[in-house]
């Protein structure tokens, strides 16, 4: 799991933080087997936080210049002897990057959008709490240490880098706490990724001449996931907020000739879980003009 940091690979990851280590150094500082250090190494190296350079017929490890990893060294730096291994192991990540994003998270939101059950999310709120990284407020969780929030943000973006590295060609996404959304023009990508925004709309009855490239939907959770018509539109939406792509006016179009089939209720829900109400806003009001125009020709 990608979005998962044991005990173990914390306590490596200190250790880099102050030295370079060969594998046989670090199994002997750790006190663990030399082939569960590169076991660890291996798993830290994956998710961008180490790199393993061969050294004769050994191993170097040592810290990434990855932005996460050199957010963990600072967090680490500024807590020396807060146990980090004790509160950020387990799930502590998955809820931060939900917790980190904007203002914070719902707690309705991340007990639906955290990779694990209710019980395992309000343990890990506890371990937060108790730590002084987190607290609630009202219904709304969110991360109060400046450079734990950096580092989850920072851990997220580089997951995502990670996953998108196997998209050759040019790319353009966005990414809502765990969700991202991807413009390419590449022919293949991972089996995970699903076909969204106006890709997957004009399956749908979008009037639009499509060009080269394709709009995918996938999340750090790994999961390959079903998009309803509501979420392609909403991801298409909010793949108009970057610059260089404004699809707004195909969307509007979209919209107002399938206001009908589309679940109102559903949209603003996702609306809102995507942060962009006022898009939705602005598109229902130029649908309905539209319509209106057509209802008088």
């Amino acid at each position: 799991m990608l979005l998962k940091l044991s005990k173990s690979e914390l306590l490596a990851l200190e250790a880099v933080c102050q030295a370079d280590f060969t594998a046989s150094q670090l199994s002997e500082s750790l006190r663990v087997k030399k082939s569960f250090v590169s076991r660890i190494a291996k798993s830290l190296a994956e998710k961008g936080l180490v790199q393993v350079e061969k050294q004769g017929n050994n191993k170097l490890i040592k810290l990434s210049m990855a932005s996460h990893a050199q957010n963990f060294k600072k967090l680490f730096e500024s807590r020396p002897n807060a146990k980090i291994d004790n509160w950020l192991s387990g799930n502590a990540i998955d809820v931060l990057i939900l917790a980190s994003f904007a203002e914070g998270i719902m707690l309705k939101a991340l007990f639906e959008e955290a990779n694990c059950s209710k019980p395992s999310v309000y343990k890990t709120l506890k371990q937060l709490y108790s730590a002084g990284v987190a607290a609630k407020y009202g219904s709304k969780i969110v991360v109060t240490d400046s450079l734990v929030r950096a580092f989850a943000n920072s851990y997220a973006d580089n997951i995502q880098l990670i996953m998108q590295k196997q998209v050759k060609g040019i790319n353009a996404s966005i990414r809502v706490r765990k969700h991202v959304v991807l413009r390419t023009d590449s022919k293949t990508t991972p089996q995970i990724f699903s076909q969204t925004g106006i890709s997957a709309l004009a399956k749908r009855g979008l009037e639009a001449v499509l060009t080269s490239y394709k709009d995918y939907y996938f999340n750090l959770n790994e999961e390959k996931k079903e998009i309803s018509v509501e979420e392609a539109f909403v991801h298409a939406l909010l793949l108009s907020t970057i610059r260089q792509h404004q699809d707004q006016v195909l969307l509007e179009m979209f919209f107002a000739k399938n206001i009908n089939k589309l679940s109102l209720r559903l949209l603003r829900k996702l609306a809102l879980d995507y942060a962009v109400e006022g898009k939705m806003d602005e598109v229902r009001r130029v649908a309905d003009s539209l319509n209106k125009i057509k209802a008088m020709e």
